[in-house]
């Protein structure tokens, strides 16, 4: 099981596209990524980000995701790419797996 964040904040050249472009864009971007739902991708939470947040990131929305493989996640990260979604986002991504991180800030 994998875990993918999505941090993200609109560029200008998403500003600059009409509320229909948006509408478009977005609906073209869920279509193209329902094959990863169907395969077992799943959309945990989309939420804007608290601006009240202790050293929280800048960025305004965020969607947090799970994947059953690696593969899929990558699958993922290659539907952005191509629909050119960094185009009109300016975006930080989190990618890891449940596992117990006490030992491993121990061991550093």
């Amino acid at each position: 099981m994998k875990f993918y964040i999505e941090t993200f904040t609109p560029k200008q050249a998403w500003l600059d596209l009409t509320k229909e472009e948006r509408a478009e864009y977005m609906n073209k971007v869920g279509l193209s990524s329902q094959p990863l739902v169907e395969q077992g991708g799943e959309v945990v939470v989309m939420s804007e980000n608290d601006s009240d947040t202790v050293q929280g990131l800048s960025h305004q929305f965020f969607v947090i995701w799970k994947f059953p493989t690696d593969e899929l996640a990558k699958s993922f990260e290659s539907l952005g790419l191509s629909e050119g979604w960094y185009d009109y986002f300016e975006q930080f991504n989190l990618k890891g797996s449940s596992s117990d991180i006490i030992e491993r800030l121990i061991s550093l």
